[in-house]
């Protein structure tokens, strides 16, 4: 009886294993059988605001490059070589708002250094997204940034948008269209291809000539 057990046993490990591999193999065929975006399910549409900030002085002289950074890479190359760096936290502080919101609401943003294509080291802000509307959007950024502005105040950025129909899986990269810095028009405004090198992606590119 005792060896009639172990029998009975072993049989039915064996068809265990058996169905195990065969459910894997099934499994397999039907991933490697798939169109991998066929059944891709992506979140709502949304609009994408970015902006890359070019700051220089009335010279045309890069200001970003004299910034500190935390920390870059490629990181065993020396920082004047970097390509993405990170700025002390306790060095400035954004803060975004939608307008015509009431009551206000602050949306604490980020910003890091990167690099376009002609090596020009630009500071990027942290994306930020709103539903998909086909309709001109507004934001404010509040920045404080003694180390490129010369002062401790905090200096108001109105900005303009557009959102297109077009999209890049399901996000519309906003347009900036206009920008008023402490109540003085900004001109040199460029819709760019993003300094991350993808070429679906897109971002802003906003002068501030500091006197």
């Amino acid at each position: 009886m005792f060896d009639s057990y172990i029998y009975k046993v072993s049989i039915t490990n064996m068809q265990m294993k058996k169905t195990v591999l065969l459910s894997l193999m099934t499994l397999m065929m039907g991933l490697n059988s798939c169109d991998p975006d066929e059944d891709v399910v992506y979140g709502p549409e949304s609009a994408k605001y970015e902006v890359s900030f070019s700051f220089k002085d009335a010279e045309g002289r890069n200001l970003v490059r004299d910034l500190p950074l935390t920390e870059w890479y490629p990181k065993d190359l020396p920082v004047e070589q970097a390509y993405q760096g990170y700025l002390a936290d306790d060095s400035y502080t954004v803060y975004i708002s939608p307008m015509n919101v009431t009551p206000p609401q602050l949306y604490k943003n980020k910003l890091y250094m990167t690099t376009a294509d002609n090596g020009e080291w630009l500071l990027q802000n942290e994306s930020f997204f709103s539903d998909y509307k086909e309709k001109d959007q507004a934001y404010t950024f509040q920045i404080r940034f003694p180390a490129l502005f010369g002062d401790n105040e905090e200096h108001e950025l109105k900005t303009y948008w557009t959102i297109p129909s077009e999209k890049y899986y399901n996000d519309h990269y906003a347009i900036c269209n206009r920008a008023v810095l402490d109540g003085q028009e900004l001109s040199d405004i460029a819709y760019i291809d993003h300094p991350n090198g993808v070429k679906e992606e897109k971002s802003n590119r906003i002068t501030i000539v500091i006197p």
